[in-house]
């Protein structure tokens, strides 16, 4: 609603009356004057837009349905309504699959989701229960039996890193490079246990690190330490470095016999539930 002043002409005869539109009108003289007016015009605007009826649907936040040791299954609702204004309801869901993805709770007896994080324990041990494997680092890597996992059949595997040496291959003569000595870990990420300074005469340190679908150690070598010739090798001989670890307690696994590309022989022990695969180096930049 607006009022609008308008600036009209009126034609006017001699005796005053109002001419209608298209009449001849004479011209002005000092009895006649011009007359303008502005007259308020009371006017209603009515606006009109192309409004869709076909209002989109807010979806549903996805629920849990279904959960097993690999998968989960979610699902969720959407609502629209058609041209007619009628509501229109679809069902989506999806499958999530990862290895490990859930545990069973012995509290719940439920499937949950599986934590790859360490808790640290009052004693400096780290301990990780909330997954299909269980892991206890003790908080000084070089006491016997510092690592523990226990698989998800029950199997129990305690063992400890020993040193890292030269092994030949060509020889099958092997020589200690360094021990590990005493080292207090830490939390380098929720999921990974350093200890930084593990070896007696290499530089060198020792990681651990938890994920849903299984749990691995790692040497990073922060010095050269000597070429094997260095040693007492032959320049001739095939060495290779190698990380040694003792098992103090575990079952006995199923050993299955590979042969690499370079035509040697590795063994990778299966014990069911979980097996211990083929290490590998690499350089980090």
């Amino acid at each position: 609603m607006s009022w609008v002043p308008v600036r009209g002409r009126m034609a006017t005869g001699e005796n005053g009356q109002k001419r209608p539109p298209g009449s001849a009108v004479s011209p002005p003289t000092a009895s006649q004057p011009e007359s303008f007016s502005m007259n308020p015009i009371l006017t209603t605007c009515l606006l009109v837009l192309p409004l869709s009826l076909w209002a989109q649907g807010t979806p549903e936040a996805p629920i849990l349905a279904e959960s097993g040791p690999h998968h989960s299954v979610w699902t969720w609702t959407e609502t629209d309504w058609d041209e007619l204004g009628q509501p229109v309801t679809t069902e989506h869901s999806y499958i999530e699959v990862a290895t490990g993805l859930n545990f069973l709770s012995p509290v719940t007896q439920q499937w949950e989701r599986s934590v790859e994080a360490f808790e640290v324990t009052p004693q400096g041990d780290f301990v990780a229960r909330r997954g299909q494997h269980h892991v206890i680092i003790a908080g000084n890597i070089n006491a016997g039996g510092s690592v523990e996992v226990e698989l998800p059949d029950g199997q129990r595997l305690r063992s400890n890193p020993m040193g890292l040496a030269f092994f030949s291959l060509t020889t099958g003569r092997n020589v200690l490079l360094a021990e590990v000595k005493d080292c207090p870990g830490e939390l380098a990420e929720p999921n990974i246990v350093l200890f930084s300074d593990a070896f007696d005469t290499v530089p060198a340190a020792l990681l651990y690190r938890n994920t849903k679908a299984g749990f691995d150690q790692s040497v990073v070598i922060l010095a050269n330490p000597g070429s094997p010739q260095e040693w007492g090798f032959a320049a001739e001989e095939d060495v290779r470095l190698e990380v040694w670890t003792e098992f103090r307690e575990g079952a006995q696994p199923v050993r299955e016999v590979q042969i690499s590309a370079e035509g040697l022989m590795d063994e990778t022990p299966d014990f069911g539930a979980m097996q211990i695969g083929q290490g590998r180096a690499f350089l980090l930049n």
